[in-house]
């Protein structure tokens, strides 16, 4: 990967889209909490015996399986902020800490 490196804009568009899912997944676990569905699923990785996927017709399965998709994609958000830190140019220290700092 010598040679790769992200500018100041395509850094802040990763921040951005990480800023705006990680804001999605604190309203999606207040969905969580707020409609009971915290046991929707009971297992994990899977949500009910060896099922990947919550049953449709279980809403509280439902709600979780839909909270843990998300959350997956915040994991994702937060790992290319932080590999975006690292191939920004020009480098900046400060955005690297802070990046890791959402780990």
């Amino acid at each position: 990967m010598a040679g790769f490196s992200i500018s100041p804009v395509q850094y802040q568009k990763i921040t951005r889209i990480s800023l705006l899912l990680l804001a999605f997944i604190i309203v999606t676990g207040a969905a969580v909490r707020l409609s009971g569905s915290g046991l929707g699923c009971s297992d994990w990785p899977t949500c009910e015996n060896d099922q990947l996927v919550a049953e449709i017709d279980d809403v509280h399965a439902m709600v979780e399986f839909v909270n843990r998709v998300i959350t997956g994609f915040v994991a994702l958000a937060v790992i290319f902020a932080v590999l975006g830190s690292l191939f920004r140019t020009p480098k900046r220290k400060d955005l690297t800490y802070l990046s890791i700092g959402l780990v």
